[in-house]
């Protein structure tokens, strides 16, 4: 499973902002992926922003965790007070419209809905990891086998 989240769109308030949002975004669904299990192979973002993590497929997880997994990114940004424009975590919202694909709209809604709070959850309990891991983004821009 690859997340790549591309945070180079025009409007941004410059490239720090860009980067650091890119960090903690995919920082987030690697601090998760590893409370799931999950091998992460590679972590990287480049230097308009975007960003892209490798881990192991999550289909074998129950549908809450891999929602959970794919809203990370976001919820992680969110967190930790970093920009973020009306096309961060596209590609991860689409991942959860498929998975949520044939549930009713309650069920849609309370599934995503308990999804968010579980990586919230994470994320919080693992909050060290995940600014460790950010830094180390914006410096490097590329981690290989975390």
């Amino acid at each position: 499973m690859c997340f790549y989240y591309d945070y180079g769109r025009p409007g941004m308030n410059g490239t720090n902002d860009a980067l650091r949002g890119a960090a903690f975004h995919e920082a987030g669904h690697v601090v998760v992926a590893r409370a799931f299990g999950l091998t992460v192979e590679k972590i990287e973002i480049g230097g308009d922003g975007s960003g892209k993590a490798t881990i192991s497929s999550a289909a074998h997880l129950p549908p809450i965790d891999q929602i959970a997994l794919c809203v990370a990114g976001i919820e992680a940004q969110a967190l930790f007070n970093c920009s973020t424009h009306k096309y961060a975590a596209f590609a991860d919202y689409a991942k959860v419209s498929s998975l949520v694909e044939g549930l009713t709209d309650a069920e849609s809604f309370e599934l995503r809905n308990a999804a968010y709070m579980r990586a919230l959850e994470i994320l919080k309990k693992r909050a060290p990891e995940v600014e460790r891991l950010a830094n180390e983004l914006i410096e490097r821009r590329h981690i290989d086998a975390t």
